[in-house]
């Protein structure tokens, strides 16, 4: 008799460690899987926060392209440049210049997005409080300064922000 409840409570425990194991995964893996494959959400989580390693490894693991680093979202109408650029993220972006064509960069630079701004617009207005690295890099970049001086709106936004709104305190 003994044996026969050893023997069931074995099957039954079993069993048990099996619908806790269903239950892990109807739970967590099933929300957390589609997260972790969304490419596109990577992409832009790490444009946000400037990480560079994940940017790397989406290119590496996931065998990435530039036309995908570079590529426009769809609601709000900007690459993960607009984002590197408003928080300042200048290792970011000299990584994404360095890894992608330098026309798509210098394209995706000035690219309007639905509210009328570009992320050269974001750097310029970052000015005020940020060191000038990024301005600084960007116009290291050949084709970049000559769309900036053959655009005369431009021309116009880059004195304007370097001019009037950068005033030093005394």
């Amino acid at each position: 008799l003994l044996q026969a409840m050893k023997i069931f409570k074995d099957r039954a425990h079993n069993l048990y460690s099996i619908q806790r194991q269903k239950e892990y995964f109807d739970n967590s893996v099933t929300e957390i899987l589609p997260i972790l494959l969304d490419d596109k959400g990577q992409l832009f989580v790490s444009g946000n926060m400037g990480d560079v390693k994940t940017l790397c490894k989406l290119m590496v693991h996931q065998n990435k392209s530039e036309d995908f680093l570079m590529q426009i979202d769809e609601e709000s109408g900007e690459s993960i440049l607009a984002n590197m650029t408003v928080f300042d993220a200048v290792r970011a972006v000299q990584f994404l210049s360095s890894v992608i064509s330098e026309p798509l960069f210098v394209d995706r630079m000035f690219a309007r997005n639905r509210y009328n701004d570009d992320p050269f617009s974001y750097v310029l207005r970052r000015l005020p409080h940020s060191s000038g690295q990024m301005l600084q890099f960007l116009f290291s970049i050949e084709s970049f300064r000559q769309r900036c001086l053959e655009n005369l709106n431009t021309k116009y936004r880059i004195l304007w922000w370097l001019f009037c709104k950068c005033q030093v305190s005394t």
